[in-house]
């Protein structure tokens, strides 16, 4: 509802439905001439094989099947401050966008796919 407000007519924005295997919404933004497709997730759920497959089969198989979706991000938001981690949160970004990039070039339709970060576990 606030993207609504904010938008002053300029552009929509609507989740998605909530399919039956509880998959939770996403969000999709347009006007008449363009579209982006937002798939989030909470990263700390999340293995870097099953993130890299978000860009493969949700993103790209899903959401930007159709000639008329030529954009797409990929939100991450890291809600803990886990050690553990091998990889720092932006090498993560950094390693899932690389992948996002030449997942793109095998579509001449796709314009282009941003992975973005939100580190929400800095305190």
């Amino acid at each position: 509802m606030e993207f609504r407000r904010l938008s002053r007519n300029l552009y929509s924005s609507v989740r998605e439905s909530e399919e039956a295997n509880n998959k939770k919404p996403d969000l999709q933004i347009w006007d008449k001439n363009w579209c982006v497709n937002i798939e989030c997730k909470i990263a700390d759920n999340w293995s870097i094989p099953k993130l890299l497959d978000a860009i493969d089969s949700q993103l790209v198989t899903k959401y930007l099947k159709y000639p008329k979706y030529q954009h797409g991000i990929l939100l991450l938001a890291k809600i803990k401050n886990l050690k553990s981690k091998k990889i720092s949160f932006g090498e993560l970004i950094d390693k899932i966008q690389k992948h996002a990039y030449e997942v793109k070039k095998k579509y001449s339709h796709i314009k282009d796919i941003k992975v973005i970060g939100i580190d929400y576990s800095i305190k």
